[in-house]
């Protein structure tokens, strides 16, 4: 992975740049009534983690045998997202408003590339200051297929008039990297607790954290 002429790092959202794995969890759980002792925590790392909100809500319908149309039960999660997001955001990573700033003293652009609905990334980068630092959002909603088919990345690319080499791709999970690779774009993995069991083999480069990545990047460079 050639990293001297990188122009952009383009951040995945949700267990990537914000800590928010375990809160969509706990939501379900609102959402569905579901107890955590039938929808555990492990089945949902197994199961939902990285994975686009439709198919989760077809997992668990078709797992607990739940009287919800899909399309019912997004809307509900989704309503019940929105109303936590109005007294909270969701934390960001440690080390991810840091080099941010490192990113952007070194003339680095910088973008979210997200399966996730556009309302949490804008809280997300709202309230945790990340604003100065994105220059654009692009999201699952705005593409025909959502990760891990390469549309979203391709739409960034598209909005920044960059090629896939001038790039660099953040994610966390294996759909994830598989869409940014698909897209040609190099990509780093951050597995977190969440999703360290995936299948990370496509990435070019795995890292243990977002500080552990800038480190990498700066000896690279």
């Amino acid at each position: 992975m050639d990293l001297k002429n990188v122009k952009a790092v383009l951040f995945d959202h949700d267990g990537t740049l914000v800590d928010s794995e375990l809160v969509h969890y706990q939501i379900w759980l609102e959402t569905t009534g579901l107890s955590p002792e039938l929808f555990t925590e492990e089945m949902n790392t197994l199961h939902c983690v990285g994975i686009p909100a439709d198919v989760n809500a077809a997992y668990i319908i078709e797992q607990f045998g739940l009287d919800w149309e899909p399309q019912q039960l997004i809307a509900q999660k989704r309503e019940n997202t929105q109303q936590y997001l109005k007294n909270h955001c969701f934390p960001a990573m440690p080390g991810a408003n840091r080099i941010m700033k490192n990113f952007a003293s070194l003339g680095i652009r910088m973008a979210i590339v997200s399966g996730s609905e556009r309302f949490a990334i804008e809280r997300s980068v709202s309230g945790n200051n990340f604003t100065q630092y994105i220059e654009y959002i692009t999201t699952g909603e705005e593409v025909p297929s959502n990760k891990p088919a390469p549309d979203v990345y391709l739409k960034a690319l598209q909005k920044m008039n960059l090629s896939a080499s001038d790039c660099i791709a953040i994610e966390d999970t294996e759909h994830g990297v598989n869409a940014a690779v698909a897209a040609g774009i190099p990509c780093v993995a951050i597995p977190n607790p969440h999703s360290r069991a995936q299948n990370f083999t496509e990435a070019d480069v795995q890292c243990q954290s977002l500080s552990a990545f800038y480190t990498y990047f700066i000896e690279n460079r």
